[in-house]
C-alpha cells in the first residue's frame, strides 16, 4: 500500500514539474488551414502580377509553387508561434498575433517565391502581396473571429 502512494505521489509530481505550454492545446481554428489553401486565389494573383508587369510566361509557375508552399504554412505558424511566450496559437487564442503571424509566413513565402523567379524590387513585392491580402481580408477577418 506504501508503494502505491509513494508512486502516486511521484506521478503528481512530475505531470506538476511538466511545462504548462505542453499541456495547451492548438486553438488554431479549422478555417484557417482553408483560408491558407486559397489565400494566393489565381484571379487574385493575375491581377497583382500583371499590375507589376510581371512576365505572363511566369504566372502558372509561380501559383504552382506558391500552391505547394501554402501546404507549409500551418507548420511554419506553428513554428513562429513557439518562439513566443505564451504562444499565441494555443488556448485561448489571441487573434491579433495569430493574424500577424499568419500574415508574416504567407508573406515571407511570397517573396520567397518571387525570389525564385528573379523578382527582386521588394516594394513591388510588398504591394502585390497587399493587394491579394486586401482581397482575403474578410476572410481571414471571418476565420480569427469565429475562433474568440
Amino acid at each position: 500500500m506504501r508503494l502505491y502512494r509513494i508512486l502516486f505521489y511521484f506521478f503528481i509530481l512530475i505531470s506538476l514539474s511538466l511545462p504548462l505550454t505542453e499541456v495547451r492545446a492548438n486553438a488554431t481554428p479549422r478555417c484557417l488551414k482553408n483560408l491558407v489553401l486559397t489565400f494566393y486565389d489565381d484571379s487574385y494573383l493575375d491581377q497583382a502580377l500583371n499590375m507589376h508587369r510581371v512576365y505572363q510566361s511566369t504566372w502558372s509557375p509561380i501559383k504552382s509553387e506558391l500552391r505547394s508552399r501554402a501546404r507549409k504554412v500551418p507548420e511554419l505558424m506553428y513554428t513562429e508561434g513557439k518562439k513566443q511566450r505564451p504562444n499565441p496559437l494555443d488556448y485561448p487564442m489571441n487573434s491579433q498575433e495569430a493574424e500577424r503571424i499568419l500574415i508574416d509566413v504567407l508573406y515571407m513565402q511570397f517573396q520567397e517565391t518571387l525570389n525564385n523567379f528573379n523578382i527582386m524590387n521588394r516594394d513591388n513585392i510588398r504591394d502585390m502581396f497587399n493587394y491579394v491580402r486586401a482581397r482575403q481580408q474578410s476572410k481571414i477577418d471571418a476565420c480569427l473571429k469565429s475562433s474568440r
